[in-house]
């Protein structure tokens, strides 16, 4: 009996990892009955990352009162689990302090805060998580993390006294870092940070002067957050020990990975092959004859890191053919740095895109395009 793992990323806008996993199989059960199927809910690290691990056997969704990157009270989730032995918690930073949660004339990074994310953590390490993986795409945030480290019990103070909850304005007025306070709980645990960037803390190539145009910031400001992540790295550096400024990843989710590289045991591991780990996709793929992967859009981005190409990676590892559904694909042929695979395009040409990203045309183009490619049979 020939064994099909299905491990695809979610079709943005359209359809969530399960979902579009679920149409990639039913396309099989019709043509090859006799194949075992199985479909791994996954994701790459960014918004919708906690989405796909809820469908994890065994996982646990937790519900908590926190407080959005402007402070308002909103509730959030975060998911625990068994990995190894160890209970973990995953956390989405964009449950709390994402740009989706702001309004087109909110956003602004000098007034944003991580502090909401760091509730939540508070909350896994209460329930006895020692193993915290932070998935950091869709921030709305450039303070350096230090919002989070606050809510966990971190002091950052100023010449005129302590600062209740720090924003990205708040950096370059640090003087003193106290963790005295902080939580005993963060001092056992370890923290995962999942991310796709390599960017370091601060410079042109950092979390301000790249990443702040898209949260708000204009080129005044950006530059004003720039100096502050700078200055906030010297103040890491003295007290903490550690330059993490340019680490790569140390300018994720504006500075996140940074303060918490300082402040805590904490390292950093790419999104989706953190993901592809704890779904277990290495044990899965052992005896598959195929494997099957998928995203919305396929294009010269996906090489950089994103599921489709970790996944592609890893079965041409095992000498195991791959196909990659897609619903557009925006480069000839497969990206470069990502192994040979078939690509499968699953909207028609000529249908329009806001019709084909409607969440049951794009199932049923899926299973269309699935069942016309693998008619003939698969490679062996």
């Amino acid at each position: 009996m020939k064994h099909i793992v299905i491990a695809s990323d979610s079709f943005k806008g359209s359809l969530t990892s399960a979902e579009a996993g679920e149409a990639i199989a039913e396309a099989f059960r019709m043509l090859h009955p006799d194949c075992r199927l199985t479909v791994l809910p996954v994701a790459d690290g960014g918004e919708g990352s906690l989405d796909a691990i809820a469908g994890m056997k065994g996982c646990r969704t937790h519900t908590v009162a926190t407080l959005d990157p402007l402070l308002r009270d909103i509730d959030a989730r975060w998911l625990s689990l068994d990995v190894g032995g160890v209970q973990t918690a995953v956390i989405e930073l964009a449950q709390a302090s994402g740009l989706t949660l702001l309004g087109r004339g909110e956003l602004n990074p000098e007034e944003t805060s991580t502090y909401g994310t760091g509730v939540i953590v508070r909350s896994a390490l209460a329930h006895g998580c020692r193993e915290v993986i932070i998935t950091l795409g869709g921030s709305a945030t450039n303070d350096g993390g230090s919002g989070l480290l606050s809510a966990i019990g971190v002091d950052f103070l100023t010449d005129n006294g302590r600062i209740t909850i720090p924003r990205g304005k708040d950096l370059a007025a640090i003087t003193r870092i106290d963790a005295s306070h902080i939580m005993p709980q963060a001092r056992q645990a370890h923290f995962t940070l999942a991310c796709d960037v390599t960017n370091p803390l601060y410079g042109p190539q950092g979390a301000a002067l790249v990443f702040a145009r898209q949260k708000g910031a204009d080129a005044q400001m950006a530059g004003r957050l720039d100096d502050g992540l700078r200055h906030f790295a010297s103040v890491l550096h003295a007290q903490c020990g550690r330059d993490v400024a340019s680490m790569p990843g140390s300018g994720a989710a504006g500075g996140v990975a940074a303060g918490m590289m300082a402040m805590t045991d904490a390292s950093i591991c790419p999104g989706a092959e953190m993901i592809l780990d704890i779904a277990g996709f290495d044990r899965a793929a052992d005896d598959a004859s195929l494997i099957v992967t998928g995203e919305g859009c396929y294009d010269a981005q996906t090489a950089g890191g994103k599921l489709p190409s970790v996944v592609a990676r890893r079965a041409a590892a095992r000498g195991i053919p791959v196909a990659i559904v897609c619903g557009c694909c925006k480069d000839d042929g497969t990206p470069a740095g990502t192994p040979p695979c078939e690509v499968i395009v699953t909207c028609p040409p000529g249908m329009p895109l806001d019709v084909a990203m409607r969440r049951e045309q794009a199932r049923a183009n899926i299973i269309a395009a699935v069942t016309s490619a693998m008619r003939p049979g698969w490679r062996q």
